[in-house]
């Protein structure tokens, strides 16, 4: 009976311990504003969705246009203003595992070419060298006449020129080897 009494508190303390380990966070992709203004123009949200690995949640994204677009390929080759939206949701996304997963995202959206675009790419990860923590807010705004224009926690971080390093960048959730399938598939407006 002891036995009995001692594993079924053993088991419901593993219940609860995974209960919170896979919660999901109450304000996940939901928070994203439906459109954003920056330097007089108007984005609108294209689509949204959560970054998971294994059962985590990495971060929240959100891709702004400005018109509803689906074509994966057009958008990254777009001479337009867009922006990725980006919430840090885990205490484990360290300046380190983000800038290496950014490094391997643009390795893959250039088919591992990336040689070419090394010069923006080390300025890029400049961003994250004062680190990252749970929450970090990052905005990644193209506009034609400026190039990549980071902010994070609403602050100016870096500015990135060049339509290559733009093309490559947003192709890291939409080119033919994204992140992952299901994400581009959350950015382009497809459930």
């Amino acid at each position: 009976m002891i036995l009995k009494c001692n594993f079924a508190h053993i088991s419901l303390g593993w219940v609860a311990i995974l209960m919170v380990m896979l919660m999901p966070y109450a304000v996940s992709a939901a928070e994203f504003e439906n459109q954003l203004t920056i330097e007089g123009q108007t984005l609108y949200i294209n689509g949204k969705g959560p970054r998971k690995k294994s059962f985590l949640t990495v971060y929240d994204v959100a891709l702004y246009l400005t018109e509803k677009g689906s074509d994966a390929e057009a958008i990254i080759r777009a001479d337009h203003p867009m922006a990725i939206d980006l919430i840090i949701r885990s205490r484990f996304a360290t300046a380190e595992r983000i800038s290496e997963a950014f490094r391997e995202g643009l390795d893959k959206s250039t088919g591992g070419n990336s040689q070419a675009i090394k010069a923006q790419t080390d300025a890029f990860m400049s961003v994250f060298e004062n680190g990252v923590v749970k929450e970090d807010t990052f905005k990644f705004v193209y506009l034609p006449e400026s190039g990549l224009n980071i902010y994070k926690n609403g602050g100016v971080a870096a500015q990135i020129a060049g339509m290559e390093f733009k093309q490559a960048f947003y192709g890291i959730w939409l080119s033919e080897d994204p992140v992952t399938a299901k994400l581009k598939s959350q950015l382009l407006g497809r459930k």
